[in-house]
């Protein structure tokens, strides 16, 4: 009776044991992570330490898939009462590893890394330094193209030794480069005053040139400073097919004299009628004043020479119109603005094919302008031929174009602030 009392006793003891030592030694799984706590302090220890570590404090058993991963250096820490799941996905954004859990056993091998596929990279910008959202980039060989994001940054991604890429953008210059596959390819596109021909300025609005209908020419400033900068009108003259600028004999190179325009020809009354419309920054202004301005200051010119442009000034812009643009200031730092401007002109006579003075003594001989019928005045003639003769054997030779020609320098400089 003893006996069976003495067992059931133990009986009891051991099934309490059981019921309160029993989940210490229970297997540690993946949810279990997050509630598992460790204190650790180390520097510069490897992944085998800190796992051995991990594994006296949890109780879990640690594996390592590749050898390699023992090895692994920097491992510094100081926490205390962390989660082991925090500390592993530190250690995986770290060093090139992963961890699983089964059970109770915790397993640390090599992270696989897909390669990453070579290509070009880059930013586009302005002359400013500021990125180009939107910028078209085109690769030879390579179907479509890529376009710029919101820094201006792109990334081209390929397999070809060199890259052969073209970056446009609306307004600016197009670059064309050559890069290296892995490079970095920072590109600066440069404004393009070509393109404000893609565009009509009517004085009102700024309509896009392929919806205007009316004839137009636009000219930029560019194109007026490579005919000269001598006047804004005679410039203008050298760009619009049939614009004329009437030459007045009577004042002759008067400064002050006012040009005559003649765009869509002569009408049958003098006067207002046959002047055309000049209009700076959409203000209307007298031909003086555009006579007067300053060709640096200058952006665009558009002529407007059919009778579209009466629908916009009226009755009085039947002659045509002259529309002009001038630059627009920038804000930011002072600017100082110089340029100067040195002209030379000269004379061209080599399309004269002109006798000297010993063939034209000659000529005139030969055309019997010293031959008469009269004994007296063959007389005179001869002297007359005599003479001449002696001066042209003495070097006279008189250049009658040259006379009323010189050689002309004159010089002109603009000079302006801009904030």
């Amino acid at each position: 009776m003893q006996k069976i009392k003495f067992l059931q006793r133990i009986i009891c003891v051991l099934f309490l044991n059981l019921l309160c030592f029993g989940p210490l030694s229970l297997p540690m799984s993946a949810q279990d992570l997050n509630g598992a706590k460790v204190t650790l302090s180390m520097h510069d220890a490897t992944v085998e330490d800190f796992a051995n570590e991990v594994a006296k404090q949890t109780g879990l058993n640690v594996k390592f898939a590749d050898e390699g991963v023992k090895a692994l250096k920097g491992v510094t820490l100081d926490v205390r009462d962390q989660s082991v799941s925090s500390l592993l996905l530190n250690l995986a954004n770290q060093f090139p590893l992963s961890y699983t859990v089964e059970g109770n056993t915790l397993t640390l091998a090599k992270k696989e890394t897909t390669q990453r596929k070579g290509g070009v990279r880059g930013q586009v910008t302005d002359n400013n330094g500021d990125p180009i959202i939107g910028a078209v980039i085109r690769v030879d060989g390579v179907n479509g193209g890529y376009v710029t994001d919101i820094n201006g940054e792109y990334e081209i991604v390929t397999d070809l030794k060199e890259v052969h890429m073209n970056v446009s953008y609306i307004g600016y210059k197009t670059v064309t480069k050559t890069v290296k596959n892995g490079a970095t390819a920072n590109i600066t596109l440069r404004e393009d005053s070509k393109e404000m021909q893609e565009v009509v300025v009517t004085g009102y609005q700024t309509k896009n040139k392929n919806s205007f209908t009316g004839s137009q020419v636009a000219v930029s400033r560019d194109q007026l400073m490579n005919v000269g900068t001598k006047n804004v009108l005679q410039s203008i003259a050298s760009f619009v097919p049939g614009m004329v600028i009437a030459d007045d004999n009577l004042k002759g190179s008067d400064p002050n004299k006012v040009a005559e325009l003649n765009i869509r020809g002569r009408a049958t009354f003098e006067g207002q009628a046959n002047t055309p419309v000049y209009a700076v920054d959409g203000a209307q202004v007298s031909v003086e004043y555009v006579a007067d301005m300053d060709m640096n200051d200058i952006e665009t010119v558009t002529v407007l020479k059919d009778a579209s442009a009466s629908a916009l000034y009226g009755a009085k812009a039947s002659a045509g119109v002259i529309v002009i643009t001038t630059k627009t200031l920038k804000g930011g730092k002072l600017k100082l603005n110089y340029s100067g401007t040195v002209r030379l002109s000269t004379p061209d006579l080599h399309d004269y094919n002109l006798l000297n003075a010993r063939q034209k003594l000659e000529y005139e001989r030969l055309a019997g302008l010293f031959t008469d019928t009269s004994p007296s005045t063959q007389y005179t003639l001869d002297k007359d031929y005599a003479r001449i003769y002696n001066d042209v054997h003495r070097g006279v030779e008189t250049d009658w174009l040259s006379k009323p020609l010189r050689n002309a320098i004159s010089q002109s400089h603009s000079l302006s602030v801009e904030w």
